[in-house]
């Protein structure tokens, strides 16, 4: 249930960010315009995937396949995913495999309406450009009626390469009693190139805000019931099934105690045009 809960807001605004504003401090320190740091996305990720109309990637327990999207202008991919092995559920949520190609294309649209510019700067280990987009909804294929869902989306994207490095966007709450609004990272690492086509083999999603969403009951009842799955696990034999069964369990009770869901997928194989290359 709670990794449903948190791919809802995912699914929202697919392609936004957003959170505190740019940091005054280093505006000026770069002379690209934000038309300009638009237009480099734009070139890479058309030069990136020049020839690419189809290909596919797996994961341990994932298998997706990602076709050039003809039908939006602003599209990246279209994308289907389904289990490895189809008799063992995934522990990887699906929706992650969709997250892999950022529309760049869509990203860069949204920024030409108005974007705050700050940067670069260090960020996870990375020197990037920040922008705050005006138009947080613009960057999204999220329908006009999420704009008043949708109330701050900034990008993250690498100084030299200008591929996306973060998507972060903020959701207002359901109710004015909420104390913090749902804020949720896109973050892609680990970038290697396979058949000159270069993809991040990380990507990772932090959703934070997530506490008041839940009813007392539902943490009660699933505090109890994660708290017997820890007894059964650590009753397990040492190796990887204990130590993956933990990590589950720990993230689930960090979720339940501070409303921080985290989830990672990691690309194994490539293979570009399905040339059988990988």
């Amino acid at each position: 249930m709670h990794r449903s809960l948190a791919v809802c807001f995912l699914a929202l605004s697919l392609t936004a960010c957003g959170g505190e504003s740019a940091d005054e401090s280093v505006l000026g320190a770069e002379s690209l315009t934000v038309d300009d740091i638009a237009d480099r996305m734009v070139a890479r990720f058309e030069a990136n995937f020049e020839d690419v109309l189809f290909f596919t990637t797996t994961t341990a327990d994932l298998e997706a396949s990602y076709e050039r999207d003809t039908a939006d202008s602003l599209g990246a991919f279209t994308t289907e995913v389904a289990p490895r092995d189809p008799a063992t559920p995934p522990t990887t949520p699906p929706q992650l495999a969709t997250y892999l190609v950022p529309e760049a294309l869509r990203l860069a649209h949204g920024l030409r309406q108005g974007a705050q510019l700050a940067g670069p700067t260090p960020h996870e280990g990375h020197r990037v450009y920040v922008l705050d987009a005006e138009n947080p909804v613009a960057l999204t294929a999220a329908p006009e009626a999420s704009a008043t869902a949708l109330v701050g989306a900034r990008l993250y994207i690498d100084s030299e390469t200008f591929d996306v490095r973060e998507i972060r966007f903020e959701v207002a709450g359901e109710d004015s009693s909420q104390a913090e609004p749902v804020v949720q990272r896109i973050l892609y690492d680990d970038f290697q190139e396979v058949n000159g086509v270069v993809l991040p083999f990380t990507v990772r999603t932090v959703t934070s805000g997530l506490l008041s969403t839940l009813p007392d009951d539902y943490r009660m009842v699933m505090g109890g019931r994660l708290g017997l799955e820890r007894a059964q696990a650590e009753q397990l034999p040492p190796g990887p099934q204990r130590d993956e069964a933990l990590r589950e369990i720990e993230a689930q009770e960090r979720f339940l105690n501070e409303g921080i869901l985290e989830d990672v997928l990691t690309v194994e194989t490539v293979r570009i045009n399905a040339d059988g290359s990988s």
